[in-house]
């Protein structure tokens, strides 16, 4: 048995040692590879001697399986095909990490590939354990522990991986939204309220449509939207529209102690995608610019309503 401690990266240089001393020899060398039960899919072709190495864990992975007889070109097209679907998913280009389906089950895979004058190689190891697992550690480190949003990392990771891909954003717009009366609120009824408060709001965002919206609480009273992928500026602004008539909501607080009714208040700024900018920074500073314009505004109007 393979060692626990081998890295893959251990595993590809040993495989290596193996195809130079023995490249072409491909009962011998799937015996030996086999025999190992290393976890790793091995795919090498020759194109000047006309050789092909494949070995089972590499069929497996790919979903391959020929009848024997069918000529190098034939045999090499058809594992070139499935390679190439599985990277047009990447989901991690720094460690060459791709998503694929296979039966109905996601897996994530890691790719390498080397070549020399006399042939190339692909290496394929199956990580989808070890993904999820990061995946969740990643997810749960981009969450905002009060509301259950994202945070401030989190909407930063997710507007970089959209706006690198203008099919994805499509008409799109960036709001920024600020609680108002979160002071009063703390003041009044104590800091557990002023939580209940900002998580009511968040309530509100995540009611968007999760298919075109990403939200996050940036920190204190402030909370950003990515609204996205809509074909028409017009829908994007119906959206809006519906946020902005969610202020003054009436709720209760929860605490049996506290039988308050308040109004959720919240001022906004927004900046559109692609007619504003195409970058994350400049709209998101353009929207808070204009929230806290609103803001003033706002306050202005309850100043004057109580004169």
């Amino acid at each position: 048995m393979i060692p626990v401690f081998w890295s893959f990266n251990t595993l590809i240089y040993y495989i290596n040692q193996l195809l130079q001393s023995i490249r072409f020899d491909n009962k011998r060398m799937l015996d030996i590879v086999n025999s190992g039960q290393m976890p790793l899919g091995v795919f090498e072709y020759n194109s000047f001697y006309k050789k092909l190495f494949l070995n089972q864990w590499m069929r497996n992975l790919l979903g391959i399986d020929w009848a024997d007889g069918e000529s190098f070109d034939t045999e090499k097209d058809l594992v070139l095909k499935k390679i190439e679907e599985i990277q047009k998913n990447c989901v991690d280009r720094n460690q060459d990490i791709y998503r694929c389906e296979k039966d109905g089950q996601v897996m994530y895979l890691k790719m390498k590939k080397y070549s020399d004058n006399q042939s190339v190689i692909y290496y394929l190891d199956d990580v989808s354990s070890w993904w999820n697992r990061i995946r969740v550690i990643k997810n749960d480190s981009f969450k905002d522990v009060l509301t259950g949003l994202l945070n401030r990392r989190g909407m930063q990771e997710n507007a970089e991986q959209c706006f690198e891909n203008p099919v994805v954003m499509k008409e799109a717009a960036i709001v920024m939204l600020d609680a108002d009366g979160l002071k009063r609120i703390n003041d009044l009824y104590g800091h557990s309220a002023g939580d209940e408060y900002l998580k009511e709001i968040a309530s509100v965002l995540s009611a968007l449509p999760e298919e075109h919206s990403v939200s996050a609480r940036l920190g204190g009273d402030e909370f950003i939207i990515m609204l996205y992928g809509y074909d028409r500026k017009e829908e994007v602004d119906g959206v809006i529209g519906d946020l902005s008539a969610m202020r003054g909501t009436v709720f209760t607080f929860l605490r049996s102690d506290l039988n308050k009714k308040e109004t959720l208040e919240f001022s906004m700024g927004y900046s559109y995608y692609p007619s504003e900018g195409q970058n994350y920074e400049e709209l998101m500073s353009l929207a808070d610019k204009r929230m806290y314009q609103e803001k003033r505004k706002r306050k202005s109007e309850i100043v004057k309503s109580d004169m």
